[in-house]
Formats: C-alpha cells, structure tokens, sequence
C-alpha cells in the first residue's frame, strides 16, 4: 500500500497505539496516517484485501477502548486534522482536536455544547464517534444534535455523504433501526 501520509510497523509505534485513555491494551498491527480522503479510501480498500479489521483514532483519550484494535489504526491526529470552514456551516477532518475548534466558534459567538472534560486532547471524529457529552449537555444535547451530515468511507470502500444520497443499502439499514 502506497500513501501520501505515514504507515508504521515499527514495534516501539505499535506499542504506543497499542493503548488509549482506558485501562485496554491491544496490540495493532500497523499504523496508518492519512494525509488525504484518497489515503483513506487506500487503508480501508487494503484493509478489506487484507481481512483486517480498522480502528479511527485522533486522540487517544476515551475511556471505552474505542481507539485500540488489533488491526490497522487509522490515527488521524497527525495529518488530517483541519478546520475546513466554521460558521453556520461547519466543515472539519476527523483528527481536529476539539478546543482550537472551540477557539475558531467563539470567535464567531457559536457554540458547541457537547465539551467533554478532556477536550484539550479529544479530536471532533471521537466525539461523534462516541456521541461526545459534557457539563450543557443536559440543556442543549448531545453532539448528535449538532451534526447536520457526514461523509465517510464504509468497508465496502464506497464514499458516503449523508448531505447527498445514501446508498440503498445503508439506507434501508437505517430504516430498519427505526
């Protein structure tokens, strides 16, 4: 696999991913780091190939293991973690950590309720990842409440963006939740 961003096999990396904020401890078997959607569409493609399974992570600071697996670590933190656009509409990567976003809204006199106590270190794509809460939370909701649309790469390696169609198939999954 070629990409534009960082891959890492090197034991002493993998052992760093190997944990996150929870007391879980797995051992990966590569480190990925995207520098573009095109990079992630490559993981996710050779990860499918591969038969391995893939774990988002920007920061590394839930407490649910949600950031260690056992297959490719798809760290966003390093190189994909920008602020598109803030305003009314809000455009981010998924490595963006939460308080230089919280920084650019307040400029801006917006706000984003959903502030977890560890917002320093969180990124934007483990709070929706997660459904994020924090001390607001209660008055004004949770960050589901604040995402209007999402634009991901499934395992199939197909590019979805909910502000457009859905594919019929995740379609009638969601509504088969309802």
């Amino acid at each position: 696999m070629t990409i534009s961003g960082n891959l890492y096999e090197d034991p002493k990396i993998l052992e760093r991913f190997s944990s996150d904020a929870s007391s879980y401890r797995v051992l990966p078997t590569l480190v990925a780091e995207p520098a573009t959607e095109d990079d992630v569409l490559a993981i996710v493609n050779t990860a499918r190939e591969r038969g391995l399974p893939v774990t988002c992570r920007a920061g590394g600071s839930g407490l649910s293991g949600a950031g260690v697996g056992s297959g490719i670590i798809l760290n966003f933190k390093k190189l994909y973690n920008s602020v598109l656009k803030v305003g009314e509409e809000t455009v981010v990567q998924p490595g963006a950590i939460l308080d230089a976003f919280l920084k650019q809204m307040s400029r801006l006199n917006l706000m984003l309720p959903a502030v977890p106590s560890s917002s320093a270190l969180c990124a934007l794509g483990g709070n929706i990842g997660t459904r994020s809460t924090g001390p607001r939370t209660a008055r004004w909701g949770t960050i589901d409440d604040f995402v209007t649309s999402l634009k991901f790469i499934t395992a199939r390696g197909e590019i979805v963006d909910t502000g457009e169609s859905l594919p019929t198939y995740l379609k009638e999954g969601l509504l088969d939740i309802r």
